[in-house]
């Protein structure tokens, strides 16, 4: 919740094209400490329009990724190798 107000305010306060590249960095800052970047390919999830891939220990992955990695066809997750018993897709 914290994240998502620094978020809020950060579009609030700075609204000219000279501020712009600040919002900027600060949001991927941001979305660096929400983590949401692939945890196989490191790529932004929350800037693309594409399927995410839910395991039972509650890491999210692009589905296209999990579909290519080894680790998963060996039913292991690719972040703590825990063994996901059954996937989700969102």
């Amino acid at each position: 919740m914290h994240i998502h107000g620094e978020l809020a305010l950060l579009f609030q306060r700075l609204s000219n094209q000279d501020e712009a590249r600040v919002r900027t960095l600060r949001y991927h800052r941001l979305l660096e400490t929400m983590e949401l970047f692939c945890g196989i390919c490191a790529e932004p999830m929350a800037e693309k329009n594409e399927q995410l891939e839910a395991l039972p220990c509650s890491h999210f992955f692009h589905l296209k990724c999990v579909s290519n990695n080894d680790a998963l066809e060996m039913r292991m997750c690719p972040s703590c190798q825990k063994k996901p018993m059954k996937q989700a897709t969102l």
